[in-house]
Parts: C-alpha cells; structure tokens; sequence
C-alpha cells in the first residue's frame, strides 16, 4: 500500500476520458438497487464516453482488487466482507478512511493512483438526523447510540454517532467478542476525537441483564445481514437487542422513543427493522444510506458537483426502485 494521503481530491479530467465503468464489489450484491441511479447520474452529468454502475460479485479481496484496477475502472464502491480487507491492496488512502478504518468507495488519483476513502458515515449521518426529532436539531450530545455488529460498517458508524453527531457513549452488540476487540482498536483515535464536550465511551453489552441496567440508547444503527439467529451466540446478541427496544428510551417515567437505521436492505424491512417498530421506534430503511452518499461519491470519481436538483432527481429514481424492486421487497 502507498502513502496515506491527507487530500481527497478527485480524478483528473485525463483519467475521467480514459475510464467509464464503476463497480460495485462485494458478496450478495446483485439485489443493489443503485445502478439505476448512478447510471442516470452519469448520464445528468454528460461525461465524456459511456459511463455505467455495475455490479460484481467477488470470491475473494483478491478478485475485488482487480476488478478495480482494470483499464476501463474509474472507481467503485466496496461492501462487505472487504471493507477492511481491501485497504492494504490500493495504493493509497485518504485521510478519512485512515481514520474511520474502514473503505468503502474507491476512486483514481490525478496520477492514476488506486485511493480508498469512506461515504457510508455520511449515509450514517442523514439517514440517523433525518429520521430523529433530537438529531434533526443537531442535539447528539448527552444521548447514547448502539451499534449491531463489528464489521467494516459499524467503523463508519461509530465516526458517524460520536463524531458527528457527539453522542457521549456508544454500546456494541456483536456474535463475535474477537471482533469486538478489534473494532475498539480502531475506534480508541475517533473516542480521543470525539465531538462530545464529555468524550465518548464504547461499551460492549454482553448480555440482557447489563443491558436493562444501562441507558437506552437514542440512536441504533445495524450493520450486519438480515438472517434468523441460530447459535447461542446470535440468540444472545438478539434479546439483547430487544431488550434495548423494549425499554424505549423510557427516563423518568418518560418514554421518548429513537430512531433505528438497518444498513441491511434484503429484504427491504429486515427482521430487525420488525422488532423496533413492534416497540414503537422510529426506523429507517438501508435504500436510504445510498442516497446520502451520491454527491461525495460523484465529487471523488469525476470532480464534478451535483446541483440540488441533479440531487432530488437521483432520488425520486432511488425511492422509486426501493419501491419496485423485486430482489428487496419480499
């Protein structure tokens, strides 16, 4: 891996005319509802040949890697399982990705440089603000968040919650306790750096009793894939998740219930996304993280900057998609 690079620039106009495809690398991810969108961007934008959003399903990092050095790749975006993975198989990262540890989009240098960065905190971000009456008026600090899962996405989230929006203490759930370590080692700089006047703390909730001691959290945000718990270990992360929802940010005989935010999107209402709104929480669908990030994302591939009204009408086509698309409404 190259130089850690501070500047996010973008690809130089050189390369743009050179490159035309984006891909979109990762396991499971034919049901992605973006290209439709992308592909529209691009053609918003009139970019010199015939761009498109494509799509790949990769066995390994490996192949993920040389999809996305291919002659005709102007850039990507990167799911899981290679957020983490991928980083040490470009030529540089940006000085976000750095400290989030975590990519998740990929774009070419105006050297022709292989640069990881991360958009998804900004999915994070809108889609937590947007569907929150505390968030909406920027009051994170003082409230609590929780995090399901220990993989590459919750980094963006963990920047997202005690970064960006300053709440004071994060809780992770995960199956995994191995993963869990690690993820402390990469959130200990943003904890240094959070925005919170208080600071922030990560807490690893291990079982229902500890988590009807603590503080509901305000903001949920999951990161892992929709599927039935069947080890002990699943089953636990589970009830411990409900007993979170059960308590509905009750205080002092007050209930004020939090949004949730499924980063998962198949199927479109996850099992997760049924729980919290059986407790009467407010939830945001993962379609949504994918609209929050267009305009970054474009900036980074082509240097262009999308208008407000590029903007709404890229959504109307994403909403619209989530609404019809076959792979995610079942």
């Amino acid at each position: 891996m190259g130089s850690i690079q501070q500047d996010s620039s973008s690809s130089s106009s050189s390369s743009i005319t050179q490159r035309h495809a984006l891909y979109h690398v990762g396991q499971n991810v034919t049901h992605t509802i973006a290209p439709p969108m992308h592909n529209f961007i691009a053609s918003l934008l009139h970019l010199p040949g015939t761009w498109s959003f494509l799509p790949y399903e990769c066995a390994s990092v490996q192949d993920a890697a040389t999809l996305l050095r291919s002659p005709e790749c102007a850039g990507g975006v990167v799911t899981m399982p290679y957020k983490k993975t991928i980083m040490p198989l470009l030529d540089e990262l940006d000085e976000l990705c750095v400290r989030i540890g975590a990519c998740n989009c990929v774009y070419l240098t105006p050297e022709g440089n292989l640069r990881g960065s991360n958009t998804d905190w900004r999915g994070i971000k809108g889609c937590i603000l947007g569907g929150s009456d505390g968030g909406a008026s920027g009051k994170g600090e003082g409230m609590s968040g929780l995090i399901i899962g220990a993989g590459g996405a919750s980094r963006a989230a963990v920047y997202a919650l005690g970064v960006e929006i300053g709440v004071s203490r994060i809780y992770v759930i995960n199956r995994d306790e191995e993963e869990v370590r690690e993820l402390m080692v990469d959130a200990a700089p943003m904890v240094l750096s959070a925005g919170s006047a208080s600071g922030l703390e990560v807490v690893h909730v291990r079982s229902v009793e500890q988590a009807r001691e603590l503080e509901s959290p305000y903001y949920v945000v999951g990161t892992v894939p929709d599927f039935e718990p069947q080890t002990p270990e699943e089953r636990n992360t589970r009830d411990i998740l409900e007993a979170f929802f059960a308590k509905g940010g009750q205080e002092e005989g007050e209930v004020r219930k939090g949004v949730f935010l499924d980063m998962c999107f198949k199927p479109r209402v996850t099992r997760q996304i049924k729980l919290a709104r059986k407790y009467g929480w407010r939830t945001v669908e993962g379609t949504e993280v994918i609209g929050h990030q267009i305009e970054e994302q474009w900036r980074l591939w082509t240097g262009r900057v999308l208008t407000k009204g590029q903007q709404e009408e890229a959504w109307r086509l994403l909403r619209r998609e989530a609404e019809e698309s076959k792979a995610i409404n079942f």
